[in-house]
């Protein structure tokens, strides 16, 4: 009971008093994992506010865009697919080593502390275009370019490296992040499979980086 109290006496005084706004931009590469293969690399861009309720929990809004591309453009009758595409999203960021105390007061659990993990909600509004395949029309239960707006659920995993000197909470943040999209669609590609082994919806990847200014 003595454990629990003291745990909930530290969590508290880590909020008193503690609130942070940030906005930022941030850029890199998308990689697609979908129907059409193989996967392939582009590019995205977007900007970024965060709003900081403590030094171990923070809530962001993304608004990006970029585009995405599978398959084989060069080989004929083979899946191909682009998609220009806007996402915006909502995502609560965890940073687990911040929770302890210590990590306002040892340098090497400072840095450590801006390790985290988000998971989010929002939307994605895609604009695909294809490679036709009259011959294999049977084969799918949707084929063509495909307009809509569908549900995303973002998962990413992150560091913020602080420019200025340790403890000092305002200033600029340099981010690094790998990032998982799940679609909550298989027509994203503007492919969908007549296969009982198609059990997955579309998603891709994002690796990038950012830079942000913490107020």
């Amino acid at each position: 009971m003595k454990k629990i109290l003291l745990a909930a006496l530290l969590l508290s005084s880590a909020r008193v008093g503690f609130s942070q706004f940030s906005v930022g931009v941030q850029g890199g590469v998308t990689t697609s994992h979908t129907d059409a293969t193989p996967d392939q690399s582009r590019y995205f861009y977007g900007v970024n506010a965060a709003y900081s309720f403590t030094p171990y929990l923070s809530l962001q809004a993304n608004l990006g865009a970029g585009q995405l591309e599978g398959g084989a453009a060069a080989t004929a009758n083979a899946m191909h697919y682009t998609n220009d595409f806007y996402q915006a999203d909502l995502n609560l960021k965890v940073f687990p080593v911040g929770i302890l105390k210590m990590a306002q007061q040892e340098k090497y659990l400072y840095y450590l502390s801006k390790i985290y993990g988000s998971v989010g909600i929002g939307m994605m509004k895609s604009k695909t275009q294809i490679s036709y395949l009259p011959g294999q029309v049977d084969l799918f239960e949707f084929m063509g370019n495909y307009s809509g707006t569908d549900m995303v659920i973002p998962l990413e995993f992150g560091i913020d490296i602080p420019l200025s000197k340790a403890f000092v909470r305002k200033g600029l943040y340099v981010n690094l992040f790998y990032r998982i999209n799940y679609l909550n669609t298989d027509k994203m590609d503007g492919y969908q499979p007549r296969l009982q082994s198609n059990e997955k919806n579309d998603t891709y990847t994002n690796f990038g980086a950012g830079i942000s200014y913490r107020f």
